[in-house]
């Protein structure tokens, strides 16, 4: 059974994926302030190499937990809900069949209690 990293193209569709979804949180008022700052380019690599690894890819993330990344008063759920959401329509986008779309992201939902926990423990 391959999994859906290979399924829905491997490297090259994941990393057309976390471009176009750049793009859409760059567009976001709510989120784009987020991100300023930031090298871009580390940050796509990074979520090529999480998102690649939390769907079955032969990628290995090594950065920072997400605990220690969002240590910030400004990891929020809605944040997250909000960047889960364009993740969501960006995969839609690419014409991921919905069923793979919902299975990228039951990967993905877990981590907003990781976040949501960091965020809890900085305001501490």
């Amino acid at each position: 059974m391959d999994s859906l990293y290979d399924t829905i193209g491997g490297l090259p569709a994941l990393e057309a994926a976390i471009q176009q979804f750049s793009v859409r949180v760059a567009q976001d008022p709510e989120l784009a302030s987020l991100f300023g700052g930031m090298d871009l380019h580390k940050l796509k690599s990074r979520l090529i190499a999480y998102l690649g690894e939390a769907i079955g890819g032969p990628i290995r993330y090594t950065g920072s937990t997400l605990r220690r990344v969002h240590a910030q008063p400004d990891s929020e759920q809605r944040y997250f809900d909000a960047l889960a959401h364009h993740l969501s329509e960006t995969l839609s986008e690419f014409g991921i069949d919905e069923a793979l779309a919902v299975a990228a992201l039951e990967r993905v939902w877990p981590l907003a209690t990781q976040i949501a926990c960091a965020r809890a423990a900085a305001a501490s």
